[in-house]
């Protein structure tokens, strides 16, 4: 038996399949992104547990080799918050991309505005339980994450129940 979708009500028993919880995710909570090519795989991040990068013609997500074990609903967060990245993305140009990158890895203001922004999109799309199960998993390895705050967002799950 597999872990099941908070937001969906059935179960999925392919545990960490990147591409099922992918195609789950979008379907659910990102359909304009179902044309867009979106390349997964693990690999071993650096000060992170997901990343989203341009790739061809479309996105690379990798995920960390450590999450291949944990919770779905932990992926599922994680692969939420990449995906409402690459929705804005989407409505940049190639200039903007590489003002928007550079931005983003220069200054800790934008970073932090743009994290929240993204998380903002994920509540908005009804992945809020998810990405609280994702920013808790971060919390609990000790690291520390940009974007809204786990107490934030549970107040907004809160208040949005």
């Amino acid at each position: 038996m597999g872990d099941t979708f908070i937001n969906s009500g059935f179960t999925l028993s392919l545990m960490n399949n990147l591409d099922a919880i992918r195609d789950e995710v979008v379907g659910y909570a990102f359909p304009e992104l179902i044309r867009i090519p979106i390349e997964l795989d693990y690999e071993s991040i650096d000060r992170a547990f997901l990343r989203m990068l341009p790739y061809g013609e479309g996105y690379f997500i990798g995920v960390d080799t450590g999450m291949k074990d944990v919770n779905p609903n932990v992926v599922r967060g994680g692969m939420a918050h990449e995906l409402a990245h690459i929705v804005f993305d989407l409505e940049l140009s190639f200039i903007g991309r590489l003002i928007d990158g550079l931005r983003y890895n220069v200054s800790p203001f934008y970073k932090s505005y743009l994290e929240k922004k993204t998380d903002n999109l994920v509540l908005e799309r009804d992945m809020g339980p998810e990405l609280l199960v994702f920013k808790n998993y971060v919390k609990k390895t000790g690291c520390t994450m940009s974007g809204i705050s786990v107490k934030k967002t549970k107040r907004y799950l809160k208040r949005n129940s």
